[in-house]
């Protein structure tokens, strides 16, 4: 693995957006091997457009915590239409109201128990089903530009036993906005109200809520769940 690693970040940044995807796709393994993952967040409609268009048959990994805002359950449903996309739903072992009854409402106690619900939520159910399918190709769409933890990531890393790659990473908010315009693509209906990432309803609050910006997330106490940093 570490010999496609190596060969992803030193050839992404000479190559426009579609070349590294064609690169994935025809270089980097068999089409039956290569997943996507997806938020269906405020930026998810991009990569999932590009994918839609050079391959829509790559399963989409979508990790349904039961805790998503009926919003994005609503714009996962239309994308998935519009773009005919191959939507792989996971969810967690647990229901919300047996992790309330065993644990009580993680979120609130701090650092430690929204580490310990995004375990119990994101983390296990999407690894679990790694392990499942054991793809070659994780193709994921977060950017440089999201968080400050992000600034150093590579094209290219391991994540869960699996070759993790961001062909979007260099790409800024604004090459994002261009090309939702351009492809004619529907923004998520939470960005209109305040917010500036969109995750599950009891960690996620709009600007409307929060006195600094970095509180929208995680009651400031992180801005990652876990998946890719």
């Amino acid at each position: 693995m570490s010999t496609l690693l190596k060969t992803v970040n030193e050839h992404f940044p000479k190559l426009d957006i579609h070349q590294r995807i064609e690169f994935c796709l025809d270089t980097l393994g068999p089409a039956d091997t290569i997943i996507q993952s997806s938020s269906f967040g405020l930026q998810s409609a991009v990569l999932l457009h590009l994918m839609s268009v050079v391959r829509p048959s790559t399963p989409v990994f979508f990790v349904n915590t039961g805790y998503l805002f009926k919003e994005t359950l609503t714009y996962a449903k239309y994308l998935k239409s519009e773009l005919d996309l191959n939507v792989v739903e996971i969810k967690p072992k647990l229901s919300p109201k047996t992790i309330e009854n065993k644990y009580g409402q993680l979120w609130l106690n701090g650092a430690t128990g929204i580490e310990q619900f995004n375990s119990l939520t994101k983390l296990q159910p999407l690894q679990q089903a790694l392990a499942k399918t054991k793809p070659t190709i994780w193709l994921s769409g977060v950017r440089r530009q999201q968080s400050q933890e992000r600034q150093n990531m590579l094209f290219a890393v391991e994540r869960f036993n699996t070759a993790k790659i961001h062909p979007m990473l260099d790409w800024t908010d604004k090459m994002v906005h261009e090309y939702m315009v351009k492809n004619h693509l529907p923004r998520h209906p939470l960005e209109a109200e305040g917010y500036l990432s969109v995750g599950d309803t009891v960690t996620t609050q709009s600007l409307h809520e929060v006195d600094d910006p970095s509180d929208t997330r995680f009651m400031g106490f992180k801005r990652e769940c876990g998946l890719h940093a």
